[in-house]
Order: C-alpha cells, then sequence, then structure tokens
C-alpha cells in the first residue's frame, strides 16, 4: 500500500521539477531573444532616434537604412559570402576529419588507444591563444598568407578536439 503512495510523490515531484526546469528555460530564452529584437528595432530607426535611448517600437526607416547598407562603401554582401565560405569549409573538413578520428578510436583496437584518447582531451585544455602565434609564422612561412586557406585551418585546429572528445 505504501508503494503506490510512493509512486505518487515521485511523480508529483518529477512535474515540479520538469516546470520548473520549463520556466527557467523559457526565461532564459527570452533573454537571449530579446537582444535580437533590439537588433530589429534599431534596424528601423534613423541616427538622430538611435541617440534619443532605447524604444521597443519599431520606426520608419528601415528601408532607408537597408538602402544605405547597399549603397555604402563598404562590402557588406562580399563579407558575407567570405563568411560563408570559411564557415562552410571549416565545418565540412572540422567534421570529416573529427568522424574519421573518431571512429578510429572507437572500432580499431591498439596498444596506444587510450593514450590517445587522453592525449585529445589533454590538448583540449590548452588555451587556443597559446597556439595562435605559432600558427601565424606557420603560414607566413608556408606563403599562405591573404587567402582563405590558413582562416579555414584555423577553425579546423580549434573545433578538432572539442569534436573528438564530442563524437568518441
Amino acid at each position: 500500500m505504501s508503494e503506490p503512495i510512493g509512486g505518487i510523490k515521485k511523480s508529483t515531484s518529477t512535474h515540479a521539477r520538469r516546470v520548473i526546469a520549463y520556466i527557467v528555460l523559457i526565461i532564459l530564452s527570452i533573454l537571449c531573444l530579446f537582444w535580437f529584437y533590439i537588433l530589429l528595432i534599431y534596424a528601423t530607426r534613423s541616427n538622430g532616434e538611435i541617440q534619443k535611448g532605447i524604444t521597443f517600437i519599431p520606426s520608419t526607416h528601415f528601408v532607408e537604412n537597408f538602402k544605405n547598407l547597399i549603397n555604402s562603401s563598404q562590402p557588406v554582401f562580399q563579407g558575407l559570402r567570405n563568411s560563408l565560405i570559411i564557415a562552410c569549409s571549416s565545418a565540412l573538413l572540422s567534421t570529416y576529419f573529427s568522424t574519421l578520428t573518431a571512429y578510429a578510436i572507437h572500432v580499431y583496437d591498439f596498444k596506444l588507444k587510450k593514450f590517445i584518447f587522453t592525449f585529445i582531451l589533454m590538448i583540449m585544455m590548452v588555451p587556443t591563444q597559446v597556439t595562435v602565434l605559432g600558427f601565424i609564422q606557420l603560414m607566413t612561412k608556408m606563403n599562405l598568407i591573404n587567402n582563405f586557406i590558413p582562416l579555414i585551418l584555423s577553425l579546423i585546429h580549434i573545433s578538432e578536439p572539442t569534436r573528438h572528445s564530442l563524437i568518441s
């Protein structure tokens, strides 16, 4: 007879925890999305309206601001294209190499398997900033400055240990 009562208490406390978790997640989501809303509101305002202070009501200058963006001297769309190329290339290559490494570590049995996995975890603890200067010197010696290759390689290098530990 005590078993159903315990079961009811357990499900009630689980339900209460779940409700609290959802409330916290909804509040955090609203806090994160709030700044995107402010970004969109400010995209519709003129310089003078922006300087007046914060407001939550959109203005009527969105088309004018977009025309100014397109006709500006800054190559915005070229920058977006370059970012897309670098992000997609590094994501694809990083996923490819990480998958290969995780597969090899997980499937094959060899003597240094535990050591390699531990070594990968140790590499994750080294801050990326420590390796940047050496990477720049290496890219300079290889004459790979002023193109996309060092950017793509550096992003693969940065995300590689993280992906290894997540996959395996």
